[in-house]
């Protein structure tokens, strides 16, 4: 949608926007600077740097993520997502939202957490856009979990701490309609993208594919999500993931995820100096 969205209102303010160069995070990114009347010669492919991270040995632990994290519990790591993700720009005039998908995430964490005895830990990461991540079910969420005596089965993480790390310790992560998705297919971890209901259904074609993307377990109902979950953290069955299909689209997404994206971008922001100083 943002391809369709964007370039117009760009195009027509394209001589305020003259730079030297765009450095652009994937092809797509690439594409749509394109498509809003940038000439290619001011565009160049470098990748994201902070994808540079995950080509760092770092001997990096749960305690190291927070004190609230138990080194011997499974732990999953949750995208947090609210009523309106997605929805505020592309769709001004839908009525409907993602409180029922929330809602029937929240029923299987409960279900979950029980069917484990309260024996397994939710990392609980909020963005850092809280109007539009925001869940108007989670006091009633949270008072359940209070109320059953599990409320050390969910840490809250905030966007202070970084999500490679976070990922890097996880033993399993879950999420809607994330770009976490995409870094978590650095790991070998399992990942669950969870989507269903007649909102989804209907626009699914217009967000990111996640549906249909091997490498992830897509549960297209709450039953299947519940299922998923648990063999994952009883390791009944070892819930599949494509190494190679997990590279493509880390390629399609990040460009080169190959630890040099800072290289790349340094060698521009050279380039540009010199001929500046010519």
């Amino acid at each position: 949608k943002r391809m369709e969205f964007y370039p117009p209102y760009l195009n027509s303010i394209i001589n305020d926007l003259k730079v030297d160069k765009i450095c652009t995070s994937n092809k797509t990114h690439y594409d749509f600077f394109l498509r809003c009347g940038f000439n290619k010669d001011n565009l160049v492919l470098t990748g994201k740097p902070d994808t540079d991270a995950w080509f760092v040995e770092e001997n990096i632990t749960k305690k190291d993520i927070s004190p609230n994290i138990n080194q011997t519990l499974p732990l999953i790591t949750f995208f947090s997502f609210g009523q309106f993700n997605y929805l505020n720009f592309f769709y001004k005039e839908e009525k409907r939202n993602w409180v029922k998908l929330a809602d029937d995430f929240h029923k299987v964490f409960i279900e979950v957490i029980k069917k484990f005895n309260g024996n397994i830990q939710i990392a609980y990461k909020l963005g850092g856009k809280s109007a539009r991540d925001f869940y108007p079910g989670f006091d009633n969420f949270m008072q359940e979990v209070i109320s059953l005596n599990y409320e050390d089965s969910i840490v809250f993480l905030d966007s202070r701490t970084p999500t490679i790390d976070l990922l890097k310790v996880s033993d399993c992560i879950l999420g809607f309609h994330t770009l976490g998705i995409v870094e978590a297919m650095f790991t070998n971890k399992p990942i669950c993208y969870g989507a269903w209901g007649e909102l989804f259904d209907d626009i699914k074609d217009t967000l990111i594919p996640f549906h249909k993307m091997e490498g992830i377990n897509y549960c297209e109902n709450p039953l299947i999500l519940k299922d998923c979950l648990i063999k994952i953290i009883s390791d009944e069955t070892k819930v599949f993931y494509h190494r190679q299909e997990r590279d493509r689209n880390i390629e399609e997404f990040l460009f080169k995820a190959d630890g040099n994206s800072a290289q790349r971008l340094f060698k521009v922001l050279k380039e540009v100096y010199e001929n500046f100083y010519k």
